[in-house]
Formats: structure tokens, sequence, C-alpha cells
């Protein structure tokens, strides 16, 4: 699987790339190849929804589906010390 991300809020984009530092490629992606399978209501570490949050920011990730052309989209938000994503990535660090 592979995945391409994008910053929407690109003043943070050495935050994020702080947090992403810390664990490796391998890891990213099974955290994120699960918040894909992830259905929406269920509750999750990582958030699916789009925020409108003033003090969030989002690192929108693009995986390819295998049985559509169409990328799936995979929205995560980090408040702050971006707490949710990191959580996420300890989680799948273990």
């Amino acid at each position: 699987m592979s995945f391409e991300i994008k910053y929407e809020n690109k003043s943070k984009r050495k935050e994020f790339d702080s947090v992403l530092d810390r664990y490796s490629e391998d890891i990213q992606k099974r955290a994120i190849k699960h918040l894909s399978e992830t259905p929406y209501n269920s509750k999750k570490i990582g958030q699916l929804r789009k925020y409108d949050l003033p003090d969030a920011y989002r690192i929108v990730y693009t995986i390819p589906k295998v049985s559509k052309d169409a990328p799936k989209i995979v929205n995560i938000v980090g408040a702050g010390d971006h707490s949710y994503y990191d959580r996420l990535l300890k989680k799948y660090a273990k």
C-alpha cells in the first residue's frame, strides 16, 4: 500500500514532520490502513471526519483504492501537539 501526504496547513508542516519522524514508514502505513478500513461511526483514536476547528490542523492521506481509480481520502486531525495522531501511531508501534 502506498499513500501520499498532503498538508492542509502548510505552516504546521514541520510540526507534522517531527511527529512522523518518530515512527517508521511501516508503522505509519499500518495505522493509515486501519483508519481507511474503520467505519465512520465507530470510536477510534484517529479522526476520519472533517472538523472545522480553528486550532486544529489536518494531515490528509490519499490512498489509492485497489478496486477503483479514485483515491480514498483519510483525514487525521491534530490539535496542539497533534495528540490524536501521535496516540494513533504509538498504538501501532507496539
